[in-house]
């Protein structure tokens, strides 16, 4: 009886964990819908390519961070349960601000590569340059969102990461009125500045005064979690190369059209599903990298978690099979 309480506990834990950030999510992807729209309509085609451009190097420049975000969280959790956790949260702030700042140098010295690969000439080097403020924030951000997730305070993570994303749509819509091609970098950055204004804000974490770490011990308290970056950064980077493999291939042996029907269903069921298995993830993975010391605890805390996504996911399907037509035409055409 009282397992079967302590499961109906955590499962409620879980669906108020995936409702926080499934919300969330959706408010990102609709701000970001609005702020798609915005281009579209102030600056046209151009614009939106412009747009795309700086922002996908933006993203493939946070490489640098080594996944930061998600590698430091089980060291986090661990420390919560053992007593370490001051110094590990010093560690990770410090890993961040590292990783950021050797982001800056390669943001700044590709810089021109950049230019030259994308626009032919050398012209638009200060732009790719002026994204090296991004991408020391991010990293930065990336640090203090994981010590949210590992400390389990995921009201705040929810909130602060909501509160940066309106605060970055509204700091961009005036950019890009009254700037036109001009905004297109800087509201860039202003949604890295917004996200970490908004967690600092909101990160309140309880640290007491810490001597300062030696780079040796830096290294060696910070090597656990830069190792599964570099783990999980690899992966990520071989799944986008082997998606694009993929493309290519459909694209040449079949054509653009299947190509086109294949991204929309892989955007159908793979990202909108995903939205339910990232939020859930949220609340589980700091969970399990607690009980890390302990295989049992693990084993439990897995088939609770395959048993609820179960029981989330087969009525969806149920649902979706029968009605993909009609989501098909509401998301894309007939």
């Amino acid at each position: 009886m009282t397992g079967h309480k302590a499961r109906n506990s955590t499962s409620a834990i879980v669906i108020k964990a995936m409702g926080l950030f499934g919300s969330m999510q959706a408010l990102t992807i609709l701000c970001g819908i609005v702020r798609v729209k915005c281009v579209a309509l102030l600056l046209g085609t151009t614009g939106v390519g412009l747009f795309g451009i700086f922002n996908s190097a933006q993203l493939l420049l946070a490489t640098t961070q080594l996944n930061l975000r998600y590698s430091a969280v089980r060291d986090i959790a661990q420390a919560s349960s053992s007593g370490t956790l001051n110094d590990a949260i010093h560690t990770v702030r410090r890993w961040g601000w590292l990783l950021g700042s050797a982001g800056v140098i390669i943001t700044l010295l590709s810089a021109p590569l950049f230019s030259l690969y994308t626009f032919g000439d050398l012209s638009s080097t200060p732009q790719f340059m002026l994204l090296a403020i991004a991408i020391l924030l991010m990293a930065a951000n990336s640090g203090e969102q994981a010590i949210m997730q590992g400390t389990n305070r995921l009201k705040p993570l929810a909130l602060s990461s909501a509160w940066g994303v309106v605060a970055g749509l509204a700091a961009a819509i005036p950019l890009i009125y009254f700037l036109r091609m001009r905004s297109i970098v800087p509201v860039v950055i202003s949604y890295a500045v917004t996200q970490y204004i908004a967690i600092l804000c909101l990160r309140q974490t309880p640290t007491r005064p810490t001597p300062a770490l030696s780079l040796r011990q830096l290294w060696v308290k910070g090597g656990p979690i830069l190792r599964l970056g570099i783990y999980m950064t690899i992966a990520a980077i071989l799944k986008e190369v082997m998606n694009y493999v993929f493309i290519a291939y459909l694209n040449c042996t079949g054509g653009t059209e299947e190509v086109g029907l294949y991204q929309s269903g892989y955007t159908v069921v793979v990202r909108y599903m995903g939205v339910i298995f990232s939020a859930v993830t949220m609340e589980f993975y700091t969970r399990l990298a607690s009980s890390n010391p302990h295989p049992h605890r693990q084993i439990v805390a897995l088939r609770h978690e395959l048993l609820l996504l179960t029981g989330i996911i087969t009525p969806l399907l149920v649902i979706f099979i029968p009605f993909s037509p009609l989501a098909i035409r509401l998301l894309y055409s007939s």
